[in-house]
């Protein structure tokens, strides 16, 4: 809601008695409801130059009201008195800015042929010539002054998912192996990935698939399945990106924190633990931070699906599924000099199914250099543009700086992204659609003390979280949690 005060110039004819005391009567009216008005009885006096008075008034006015009558639209062609100048300025302001709205025709008295000046008949008016209807009309006034409209334009939904024909492969449920359908993935579709799809099941990494992180022992197949369910049951996909020790896993650890320990949201959260879904990760999140410690990043880190619901206690809020994909800061470095691998190339080409949403984390003070991170997420982001321009065009970019508790100096976001990550921030303006937004974060107050391999949360922020939270729900619900 607009909480400035409108100053609002009242431009009008003498006509009679009882029309300068109706005029008076609606600037009274007007100031009763904290509208600025200039009249001409309550400001000119002797001495004052009436000509600078409404040169000054037309110019200064946020709105300026014609009150209009047949007197006053003769006034007004013929260049006479008072109206006259008035008019003449407001011509030469109209025609310097042929798109303003501080102009508002008001029909006191005659029909509108009668009373309306030649220069402002395509303007919209309002009609204030029926006593009855006063109330009505001052209360579309009041509204155009504060901008305020009765029917308010409704924000744009998300597009329309629509059914695309076969082009490359069909993949029926006798491609499946006997271990994903028994876990009950029989709604298979065909669909265009829009690259061909390999048969080869295994990726080749320097791992054992006992070492790898749970989302890379998926064989490709499995990964387009449970990728095409999530599209089906309508489950939002959010993927996590950042560099080793960027405070990823801390981001998403808090945000579960807050979902299951928070008691003053007005959601709840239900965690799911189907088929892919990884729910002792969660668990040991949510654990690590009630005893207020948070383990150092193993060498190879962790690529999981996790699963949550949020449930609004609104019974008239739709339920928001989403599924984050937690994506090990390792594997997303070897971007700098290897590429992303195939596994997690597939994962970004199969999430146009789904109209991703992706976190880029990088921290305030990183683990490395500046200029590696800006380097590392400029590549990241160069990558998309260049071999997958569908997930760049289409997904929703947020970069998120992690770690804003060790601020040292009074800096905004933007300024501290155009400092620090340059690269970065030139590559963020050049997306038009679905422009890449930014903010800060932080899990509390971490220290880490250097003689043990552990992170210490001194104090918990549900601030940053909470914020997280309804922005993601209103994002893809258009409904406010708040």
């Amino acid at each position: 809601m607009n909480s400035k005060i409108p100053k609002v110039f009242i431009s009008y004819s003498w006509d009679n008695e009882i029309h300068k005391d109706w005029v008076l009567d609606l600037a009274t009216k007007l100031r009763l409801n904290r509208v600025d008005v200039i009249l001409d009885i309550w400001e000119l006096r002797a001495g004052r130059d009436k000509d600078y008075f409404m040169e000054n008034s037309v110019r200064e006015s946020d709105k300026v009201l014609l009150i209009m009558t047949p007197n006053y639209k003769i006034k007004a062609e013929n260049r006479k008195g008072g109206v006259g100048n008035e008019i003449s300025m407001i011509r030469a302001e109209k025609f310097n800015n042929q798109e303003t709205e501080k102009f508002i025709p008001i029909v006191r008295s005659g029909n509108r042929d009668e009373c309306t000046p030649l220069f402002v008949k395509s303007l919209i008016d309002i009609d204030m010539s029926i006593e009855d209807n006063f109330e009505k009309s001052f209360e579309e006034l009041l509204r155009t002054i504060y901008d305020e409209p009765k029917n308010e334009k409704p924000p744009l939904g998300e597009k329309p998912q629509f059914t695309r024909p076969k082009k490359n492969f069909d993949l029926e449920v006798s491609d499946l192996n006997e271990e994903t359908k028994q876990k009950g993935q029989k709604n298979i579709k065909k669909i265009d990935l829009g690259f061909d799809f390999e048969s080869k099941s295994d990726v080749d990494f320097n791992l054992t698939i006992e070492e790898m992180p749970r989302l890379l022992k998926y064989s490709q197949k499995e990964l387009v399945d449970i990728l095409l369910n999530f599209e089906q049951e309508e489950r939002k996909v959010i993927l996590l990106f950042g560099s080793v020790m960027s405070g990823q896993s801390m981001f998403l650890a808090s945000l579960m924190y807050f979902a299951h320990q928070a008691d003053f949201k007005r959601w709840n959260a239900e965690i799911s633990t189907n088929y892919p879904f990884d729910t002792k990760n969660i668990n040991e999140m949510i654990k690590t931070l009630e005893t207020c410690n948070v383990m150092c990043p193993t060498n190879m880190g962790q690529c999981d699906f996790i699963g949550i619901n949020i449930v609004p206690n609104n019974k008239n809020l739709p339920i928001l599924k989403l599924a984050f994909v937690h994506i090990s800061g390792e594997h997303y470095e070897k971007i700098r000099n290897e590429g992303l691998n195939p596994q997690l190339e597939l994962l970004l080409k199969c999430s146009t199914f789904v109209n991703p949403t992706i976190f880029l984390i990088t921290p305030y003070k990183p683990y490395y250099e500046h200029s590696r991170e800006d380097e590392l997420h400029t590549s990241f982001l160069n990558h998309l543009k260049e071999n997958m321009p569908k997930v760049y065009k289409t997904s929703k970019i947020h970069i998120l700086v992690s770690q804003w508790d060790k601020k040292m100096e009074e800096i905004e976001i933007a300024k501290y992204l155009e400092l620090y990550r340059p690269m970065l921030f030139d590559t963020m303006k050049g997306k038009e659609s679905e422009p890449i937004m930014y903010g800060k974060y932080s899990v509390g107050n971490v220290i880490k003390l250097s003689e043990e391999p552990f992170l210490y949360v001194t104090h918990l922020s549900f601030r940053y979280p909470s914020r997280i939270w309804n922005c993601l729900y209103k994002s893809y619900t258009n409904k406010n949690l708040k």
